[in-house]
C-alpha cells in the first residue's frame, strides 16, 4: 500500500531496489515503469545503487546498510530510517550484545551509518526514544503509525498514511530516491519497506 501511494505521487521518480525474495512485486512496479534493481547483487550495488543513493535527495531504509558508512551524499539529502517492528522493542544497533565484542573499526562503521540517517519514522514516543539509546543518536522522528493496525482504528487508512507521506515529502522538492523492499511472507498483509 506505502509503495503504491509513492508510485502514485511519484511515477517517474520511483527507483525500486529489491531483495530476490521479492522480485515478483518488483517486477509489478517494472511493468508500470520504474526501474528496479536488485540488491543482492554486488556489481549491480556498487555500478547502480550506490551512484543512486549518492545523487539521491531522499532515500528511505529499513535496516542498518553497511554501504552507507562510506556513501558521499549530496548535501540536502534526508536518509529515512523506517522501523516496523513496534513490537520487537529490543537491543539493536550499538546496543545489541554482539557489537560489544566487535573491532573498533565495525564500531566507528557503524556510527558512521547511523550518522547518515537524518531522520526516523516511528509509532510512537517509546520507539524514538528506543532508537536514540540504540543508536546514540538524536532523534528527528516522524510520526508514522503503525501500519498493520492502524488501517482498522481509522475509517479511511489510505488517507492517514497519504497525510503522513505528504508529510515525508515535504521533506524535498525533488525525489530521486529509491526503495528495498522487504516482504515478510509469514504476514496477511505484506511488509513493505524501503531503502
Amino acid at each position: 500500500m506505502t509503495l503504491q501511494l509513492l508510485y502514485e505521487h511519484f511515477p517517474d521518480k520511483l527507483v525500486i531496489c529489491y531483495e530476490k525474495n521479492t522480485k515478483e512485486l518488483a517486477e509489478f512496479y517494472e511493468n508500470k515503469g520504474c526501474p528496479i534493481y536488485c540488491i543482492d547483487s554486488f556489481s549491480v550495488l556498487i555500478k547502480d545503487i550506490v551512484p543512486m543513493v549518492s545523487g539521491s535527495k531522499l532515500v528511505f531504509c529499513d535496516n542498518y546498510f553497511a554501504f552507507l558508512a562510506r556513501t558521499t551524499l549530496v548535501p540536502d539529502a534526508n536518509v529515512v530510517q523506517l522501523w516496523h517492528a513496534n513490537g520487537a522493542i529490543k537491543l539493536f544497533g550499538l546496543e545489541a550484545k554482539y557489537t560489544k565484542n566487535v573491532t573498533k573499526k565495525d564500531r566507528d562503521r557503524y556510527m558512521e551509518v547511523y550518522h547518515k540517517f537524518t531522520h526516523y519514522v516511528v509509532s510512537s514516543r517509546k520507539m524514538a526514544n528506543v532508537f536514540a539509546k540504540n543508536y546514540h543518536q538524536t532523534i528527528n522522528k516522524l510520526p508514522f503509525g503503525y501500519l498493520p493496525t492502524d488501517l482498522f482504528l481509522i475509517k479511511n487508512g489510505y488517507e492517514m498514511l497519504g497525510n503522513n507521506l505528504k508529510s515525508i515529502f515535504q521533506l524535498i522538492k525533488k525525489l530521486p530516491c529509491m526503495f528495498q523492499l522487504i516482504v515478510n511472507i509469514n504476514q496477511k498483509f505484506p511488509w513493505i519497506f524501503f531503502l
